[in-house]
């Protein structure tokens, strides 16, 4: 059993993270900010945490206090009306969370990446590939 942390938890896919966390076993820690619905999230093997990305060392001391084991970044935006703010929360903040393990005093043992298919860009697809 370890303590798994899960960005993006109050989420549509972070809340079946955050089930499928406690279904193996594991304590979550829920990292949402603190205007967030977590409605979805009561269980007793669930901890809400108020998390802020933009405060590192903030951040850092959580890790380190709840001795978080293993992270799921599920945190981001698919869509935003400017890029700047889907670069801030997209790349920055996962900037600033490997920051925050640097600083912190635990020892990751695993860390996954969440992304989504709006990271890439739409497809192009020849009719190459279907018409022969």
């Amino acid at each position: 059993m370890g303590n798994v942390l899960v960005t993006g938890a109050s989420g549509f896919i972070g809340g079946f993270i955050c089930n499928e966390v406690i279904n193996r076993g594991h304590i979550c820690f829920a990292a949402v900010r603190p205007s967030s619905d977590t409605r979805d999230l009561r269980h007793e093997n669930i901890h809400i945490i108020h998390w802020d990305f933009n405060d590192v060392r903030g951040m850092a001391d959580l890790l380190s206090k709840y001795k978080i084991e293993y992270i799921i970044h599920n945190a981001g935006l698919t869509k935003s009306r400017e890029e700047s703010e889907f670069f801030k929360v997209n790349a920055e903040y996962l900037e600033n969370l490997c920051e925050a393990l640097s600083q912190s005093a635990i020892t990751l043992k695993k860390l996954v990446f969440v992304s989504s298919l709006a990271a890439y860009g739409p497809a192009v697809i020849s009719k190459s590939l279907f018409c022969q």
